[in-house]
């Protein structure tokens, strides 16, 4: 079982994580759990810079290098989630990131989760709080593009009835937010060099969003959309 942590504890603490690593590694569950909850109580009690500094770093290990190391669910609720929440909250480089591996845990840890701005409460929230805070975080900024491009087709999916925001129909204020959305997913995909495999659908989403949140605040009653943009298209063509 790998583990390479540059994060130096106590020595009496880091003893009790490699006694817990190593009931991990010969699948004894008796003594591993046992020894688990030994090592968080005696991590918790070094001062939080201590043991927070230690998650992160598990972390960076774990999600980025592909580290072979356990982490069970009572280490990521009471360790490696607060540590991730705060460091998030900061803005350090990769929490975000890191934070949104263990996406399937977050409903765990509410009292930690809650503490987060709303926005960041949403897996496609924190990828794009990742690639804000750190520029150079390619692997975030990949995965953005590739759940980005995914979410934008699905507001379309509807079409020529309307857009999509969630299950339900955009209202004017979500198309106002799909457009920003469509903005910082632009940006992306030009510092990645991929503007010529999504210019369509950048296009029809500008088109789009843009069009429907018209459409909404015209109140067009009895118009449908798809004959809203129709004759917006053909009025156009006839100014020309």
């Amino acid at each position: 079982m790998g583990y390479n942590n540059c994060v130096m504890l106590d020595p009496a603490v880091e003893q009790l994580w490699q006694v817990y690593l190593e009931a991990e590694s010969i699948f004894l569950r008796s003594k591993s759990m046992p020894a688990l909850e030994r090592f968080i109580t005696a991590l918790l009690a070094l001062p939080e810079e201590e043991w927070q500094a230690w998650a992160l770093a598990i972390a960076r290990l774990v999600v980025d290098e592909g580290q072979d190391i356990p982490v069970r669910t009572q280490l990521f609720i009471r360790v490696l989630c607060p540590a991730l929440v705060k460091g998030t909250l900061t803005r350090m480089p990769g929490c975000a990131r890191w934070l949104l591996h263990f996406h399937d845990w977050l409903y765990r840890c509410q009292e930690a989760i809650g503490s987060l701005p709303e926005q960041l409460q949403t897996s496609s929230g924190l990828l794009e709080e990742a690639v804000k805070v750190d520029p150079t975080d390619t692997l975030s900024r990949k995965r953005f593009i590739t759940w980005c491009s995914s979410y934008l087709v699905y507001t379309l999916h509807e079409l020529p009835s309307g857009i999509l925001y969630g299950m339900n129909a955009a209202t004017a204020t979500q198309c106002e937010e799909l457009l920003q959305l469509l903005s910082l997913f632009s940006s992306q995909v030009d510092v990645t060099g991929q503007r010529g495999q999504y210019k369509e659908l950048i296009a029809a989403c500008a088109f789009h969003f843009s069009t429907y949140r018209d459409y909404l605040l015209a109140g067009c009653s009895g118009l449908s959309y798809e004959a809203f943009f129709l004759h917006g298209s053909r009025a156009r063509q006839n100014r020309w």
